[in-house]
Protein backbone atom coordinates (compact mmCIF):
# COMPACT_ATOMS: atom_id res chain seq x y z
CA UNK A 1 0.00 0.00 0.00
CA UNK A 2 1.29 3.42 -1.13
CA UNK A 3 2.49 6.30 1.12
CA UNK A 4 -0.78 8.49 2.02
CA UNK A 5 0.63 12.23 2.29
CA UNK A 6 -1.32 14.22 4.91
CA UNK A 7 -1.51 17.97 5.00
CA UNK A 8 -3.95 20.32 6.86
CA UNK A 9 -4.13 24.22 5.62
CA UNK A 10 -6.14 25.98 8.45
CA UNK A 11 -7.35 28.32 6.96
CA UNK A 12 -8.20 31.62 8.48
CA UNK A 13 -11.41 33.85 7.61
CA UNK A 14 -12.15 34.14 3.74
CA UNK A 15 -13.59 36.61 1.24
CA UNK A 16 -12.99 37.84 -2.18
CA UNK A 17 -12.33 40.71 -3.47
CA UNK A 18 -16.19 40.99 -5.25
CA UNK A 19 -17.87 39.38 -2.29
CA UNK A 20 -16.82 42.11 0.13
CA UNK A 21 -18.77 44.31 -1.81
CA UNK A 22 -21.70 42.18 -2.55
CA UNK A 23 -22.20 41.74 1.70
CA UNK A 24 -21.03 45.29 3.22
CA UNK A 25 -23.71 46.95 1.03
CA UNK A 26 -26.27 43.40 1.31
CA UNK A 27 -29.56 45.24 2.73
CA UNK A 28 -30.28 41.38 3.61
CA UNK A 29 -27.16 40.39 5.37
CA UNK A 30 -28.60 36.73 5.65
CA UNK A 31 -28.08 36.79 1.39
CA UNK A 32 -24.22 37.41 1.73
CA UNK A 33 -21.57 34.58 -0.04
CA UNK A 34 -19.13 34.42 2.59
CA UNK A 35 -17.15 31.49 3.07
CA UNK A 36 -15.75 31.40 6.65
CA UNK A 37 -13.03 29.00 8.40
CA UNK A 38 -12.37 30.57 11.77
CA UNK A 39 -8.91 30.87 12.64
CA UNK A 40 -8.75 33.00 15.51
CA UNK A 41 -8.59 36.55 14.90
CA UNK A 42 -6.83 36.36 11.59
CA UNK A 43 -8.08 36.40 7.67
CA UNK A 44 -6.98 35.22 4.36
CA UNK A 45 -8.36 36.54 0.79
CA UNK A 46 -9.58 33.77 -0.92
CA UNK A 47 -6.96 34.18 -3.52
CA UNK A 48 -4.33 33.62 -1.18
CA UNK A 49 -6.06 30.36 0.46
CA UNK A 50 -6.28 28.98 -3.21
CA UNK A 51 -2.54 29.56 -4.58
CA UNK A 52 -1.54 27.62 -0.94
CA UNK A 53 -3.90 24.80 -1.74
CA UNK A 54 -1.96 24.80 -4.79
CA UNK A 55 1.45 24.54 -3.74
CA UNK A 56 0.41 22.24 -1.03
CA UNK A 57 -0.72 19.90 -3.57
CA UNK A 58 1.82 20.34 -6.20
CA UNK A 59 4.60 20.16 -3.84
CA UNK A 60 2.69 17.24 -2.04
CA UNK A 61 3.06 18.73 0.87
CA UNK A 62 2.30 17.21 4.38
CA UNK A 63 2.04 18.83 7.84
CA UNK A 64 0.10 21.49 9.14
CA UNK A 65 0.05 25.26 7.75
CA UNK A 66 -1.73 28.23 8.56
CA UNK A 67 -3.17 29.44 5.97
CA UNK A 68 -3.72 33.55 7.11
CA UNK A 69 -2.28 36.62 6.50
CA UNK A 70 0.58 38.95 8.22
CA UNK A 71 -1.76 40.54 10.37
CA UNK A 72 -4.12 39.16 12.96
CA UNK A 73 -6.03 41.53 14.81
CA UNK A 74 -9.01 41.51 17.23
CA UNK A 75 -12.33 42.03 16.23
CA UNK A 76 -12.70 45.59 18.27
CA UNK A 77 -9.76 46.40 15.40
CA UNK A 78 -11.18 44.98 12.29
CA UNK A 79 -14.81 45.53 12.32
CA UNK A 80 -14.89 49.02 12.63
CA UNK A 81 -12.12 49.47 9.63
CA UNK A 82 -15.10 47.30 7.52
CA UNK A 83 -17.91 49.14 8.79
CA UNK A 84 -15.50 52.11 7.61
CA UNK A 85 -14.65 50.81 4.51
CA UNK A 86 -17.91 49.62 3.33
CA UNK A 87 -19.14 52.98 4.15
CA UNK A 88 -21.41 51.88 6.98
CA UNK A 89 -22.18 52.97 10.28
CA UNK A 90 -19.92 51.98 13.33
CA UNK A 91 -20.23 48.86 14.67
CA UNK A 92 -22.70 48.94 17.95
CA UNK A 93 -21.24 47.80 21.25
CA UNK A 94 -22.86 44.92 23.03
CA UNK A 95 -22.30 43.81 26.95
CA UNK A 96 -21.18 40.56 26.80
CA UNK A 97 -23.83 38.69 28.66
CA UNK A 98 -26.17 40.26 25.62
CA UNK A 99 -24.18 38.79 22.80
CA UNK A 100 -23.77 35.39 24.65
CA UNK A 101 -28.19 35.53 23.96
CA UNK A 102 -28.18 36.49 20.81
CA UNK A 103 -25.04 35.16 19.25
CA UNK A 104 -24.29 32.25 21.20
CA UNK A 105 -21.22 31.82 23.43
CA UNK A 106 -19.22 30.81 20.84
CA UNK A 107 -19.74 33.76 18.43
CA UNK A 108 -18.67 36.05 21.82
CA UNK A 109 -15.46 34.16 22.49
CA UNK A 110 -14.39 34.49 18.85
CA UNK A 111 -14.71 38.26 18.58
CA UNK A 112 -13.42 38.63 22.01
CA UNK A 113 -10.57 36.21 22.72
CA UNK A 114 -9.73 34.88 18.67
CA UNK A 115 -6.11 35.25 18.66
CA UNK A 116 -4.69 35.20 15.47
CA UNK A 117 -1.86 33.04 13.74
CA UNK A 118 1.49 32.70 11.75
CA UNK A 119 1.87 31.98 8.82
CA UNK A 120 5.69 31.59 8.90
CA UNK A 121 5.57 27.73 8.07
CA UNK A 122 3.93 28.29 5.12
CA UNK A 123 6.11 30.90 3.83
CA UNK A 124 9.04 28.77 4.48
CA UNK A 125 8.06 25.46 3.35
CA UNK A 126 5.76 25.93 0.52
CA UNK A 127 7.51 29.60 -0.28
CA UNK A 128 3.77 30.94 -0.02
CA UNK A 129 3.34 34.96 -0.81
CA UNK A 130 0.13 36.65 -0.42
CA UNK A 131 -1.30 39.31 -2.93
CA UNK A 132 -3.36 40.71 0.42
CA UNK A 133 -0.58 40.76 2.90
CA UNK A 134 -3.14 42.74 5.38
CA UNK A 135 -6.82 42.67 5.92
CA UNK A 136 -6.71 46.02 5.59
CA UNK A 137 -5.16 46.24 1.88
CA UNK A 138 -8.17 43.61 1.19
CA UNK A 139 -11.14 45.60 2.49
CA UNK A 140 -10.11 49.15 1.34
CA UNK A 141 -9.32 47.70 -2.19
CA UNK A 142 -12.56 45.24 -1.81
CA UNK A 143 -14.74 47.95 -0.99
CA UNK A 144 -13.57 50.61 -2.99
Amino acid sequence: MGETALVDLREAWQARTDIWIRWARSPDLDDHFWRFHLAGSSWVHLDDAASATVLAVEQKAKGVFNIVDDEPAPASEWLPYLAACAGAKPPMHLASWLARLLAGQAAVVMMTEGRGFSNAKAKQVLGWQLRYPSWRRGFKEGLA
